[in-house]
């Protein structure tokens, strides 16, 4: 189904473990997955997405902050910059969590693989994107670090 839609990557939500069964699913469907983990305060998560993207059918994975009962930290990131730092050193692995445009010029500095802004940091309310505030992310991205 999903190749029928013209993905090629997936992003997976939850709790994901490797094992055969999924190897087995994204091979035959010649997909790759995206996992996403969740940071709960605990800095452990950094060896466990270090690991994940260094398996074959893994495209990247994606350290966010949870939806709710989140804490701010530094520069109102949901992440907070000694995790974004170490992550930045792990290829294949991206961060998401409260980024917008005030902050993503900080974010970019350290060059994570991928940074993730489709919640809070681009959003007129929740669900609702603001093109002016999408602009702004992606003038910033686009003029790279500064």
């Amino acid at each position: 189904m999903i190749n029928d839609l013209g993905f090629d990557v997936l992003q997976y939500h939850g709790d994901f473990e490797p094992s055969g069964e999924v190897m087995d699913l994204v091979h035959d469907l010649g997909i790759k997955l995206a996992p996403v983990l969740t940071y709960m305060g605990d800095n452990s998560i950094i060896n466990k997405a270090a690991k994940l993207a260094l398996i074959n059918y893994v495209e990247y994975v994606l350290i966010d902050a949870p939806k709710t009962n989140f804490i701010r930290y530094e520069h109102g990131l949901k992440l907070p910059l000694d995790v974004i730092r170490e992550v930045s050193a792990i290829p294949k692995v991206g961060v998401a969590g409260g980024i917008n445009p005030d902050n993503v010029s900080l974010v970019m500095s350290y060059r994570p693989f991928l940074i993730d802004v489709s919640s809070g940091g681009v959003e007129k309310s929740p669900g609702i994107k603001d093109e002016a505030l999408v602009r702004k992310v992606a003038e910033v991205v686009r003029g790279g670090v500064r």
